[in-house]
């Protein structure tokens, strides 16, 4: 859900409730994944369970907002790991395509603090990201290319890999690398050592979320 600014007050789209403090469209924008509980929500198990007291939010509020909420005092990689980590390492089965899609955003921002690739900067062929990319998963600088255009492009703008000149791509669940080339270049991905590859990059790396531009949404809770 997605809050948009209404007057004085912010309105969670999607739902009946206004957030109860006022708010000012010069203030900083408020994105709130807004989980107090109601009669309609009880039941769904991504908000608090039953015997948590006190109303959740996620969100980055204006100052106006100090006196009914605080952030929790879980650090940044506690968050990332409440945000991200925990839910993709309990995906299974059909669930890869999800997974996929959730950890090519986190690898390329790892990819872009850690080279200090800006935000504009695109990932063309020869660009050096592609040797730092042969190195994480033992493949050549072309099939790094070649994977970053058909996976992570097509995941992330169709859904779907992208297929073409002749390039083939398959999910292989039981095999024993994250990425397997085979003799003609196609190249297959085991998603579940892909993602803890990805997770145990990430655990080297935590300092990538000090991000001013992209800052991590902390937790919120009711005073």
């Amino acid at each position: 859900m997605v809050s948009a600014w209404l007057g004085r007050k912010v309105k969670l789209v999607g739902t009946k409730h206004d957030l109860p403090f006022p708010a000012s469209p010069s203030e900083v924008s408020i994105i709130f994944s807004y989980c107090i509980r109601s009669q309609n929500i009880k039941s769904d198990p991504m908000y608090p369970p039953p015997h948590d007291p006190f109303p959740c939010y996620t969100g980055i509020g204006p100052n106006a907002t100090a006196p009914q909420y605080f952030a929790t005092p879980k650090n940044n990689w506690e968050l990332v790991e409440q945000y991200y980590l925990k839910p993709l390492c309990a995906m299974s089965g059909h669930q890869a395509f999800v997974c996929l899609t959730i950890c090519f955003p986190l690898y390329e921002k790892l990819l872009r603090k850690t080279l200090s690739i800006n935000d504009e900067e695109k990932f063309s062929k020869d660009h050096k990201v592609f040797k730092e990319m042969g190195t994480h998963w033992d493949i050549s600088t072309d099939v790094a290319f070649e994977f970053w255009q058909h996976w992570r492009n097509g995941l992330l703008h169709r859904a779907m890999p992208k297929t073409g000149d002749g390039y083939r791509s398959w999910l292989a669940p039981n095999g024993d690398k994250a990425l397997t080339v085979d003799k003609d270049g196609h190249l297959s991905i085991q998603p579940w050592l892909f993602r803890d590859q990805i997770v145990a990059l990430l655990e080297k790396s935590k300092g990538i979320w000090k991000d001013s531009d992209f800052p991590l949404l902390q937790e919120i809770r009711s005073q």
